[in-house]
């Protein structure tokens, strides 16, 4: 498909993987949707986008909100790419943690981001159009660590839904795998630090890595590949 200008949604890029992401796509010559809810931030990583000169749109867009999730994809139109790296971390002990608290981790984690792949994968149907959708899940789903329950669920939980999705997808020519990295050197990471959440990182990857692998998913190059968990721990859980 040289030649044709792909229109990538990018959902949490005002920082870490996602911002790596638009930043990586950019240079590609993705036409950028940029969408987050933290929107000062999100203006900032746009401005300095269009200095590079990229094409660049950026939009309110809430997980916790199907609404918002729609009205995006309402405004930008047609688009070849989604990529979500939006997600809410959840760590407490297992014995005494609130099922309550389920709920609201599940309700971003797994509901926000199928709602948000189920919306572009209708907005490509709509528009005739063939498509790649990835969402960043995590190792956890894979691998138990202290504390992480909840926060490992939902990616687990997600990863699966997204495999089903796809299966519905795929006669439309639209793919969707997801990326599971171990721990990533972000804000995220800090914030587990300083926490105290128990997890030991089997392998630290750099956001720059995880994006360049959806740089690849999201491209024709990749076409044989679907409905695919792709980890990205570094060998470090081989088996798992």
């Amino acid at each position: 498909m040289k030649g044709v200008r792909q229109r990538t949604v990018i959902v949490g890029a005002a920082q870490g993987i996602g911002k790596a992401v638009a930043q990586l796509l950019g240079v590609c010559g993705h036409e950028l949707v940029l969408a987050d809810v933290q929107v000062d931030r999100l203006a900032v990583v746009a401005s300095d986008l269009r200095t590079r000169g990229a094409e660049v749109s950026a939009h309110h867009l809430d997980l916790d909100d199907t609404d918002s999730i729609a009205k995006t994809f309402d405004e930008v139109g047609a688009v070849s790419g989604l990529v979500s790296t939006a997600a809410a971390m959840h760590s407490a002990d297992p014995l005494t943690v609130d099922p309550a608290q389920f709920e609201e981790v599940l309700k971003l984690n797994l509901i926000g981001n199928y709602a948000l792949a189920q919306a572009a994968a209708r907005s490509m149907i709509s528009h005739n159009s063939a498509g790649s959708i990835v969402v960043v899940t995590s190792a956890a789903a894979r691998r138990p660590h202290p504390n992480i329950g909840v926060y490992a669920a939902s990616k687990a939980a997600v990863t699966q839904a997204l495999r089903v999705l796809g299966l519905a997808t795929q006669p439309y020519g639209i793919r969707i795998n997801t990326v599971a990295p171990t721990a990533t050197r972000t804000e995220m990471l800090t914030n587990e630090a300083s926490h105290g959440t128990g997890v030991v990182p089997e392998y630290v990857n750099d956001p720059d890595d995880i994006a360049n692998v959806i740089a690849f998913l999201l491209s024709p190059a990749s076409r044989a590949i679907n409905l695919r968990e792709i980890p990205l721990d570094g060998g470090t859980l081989l088996g798992l």
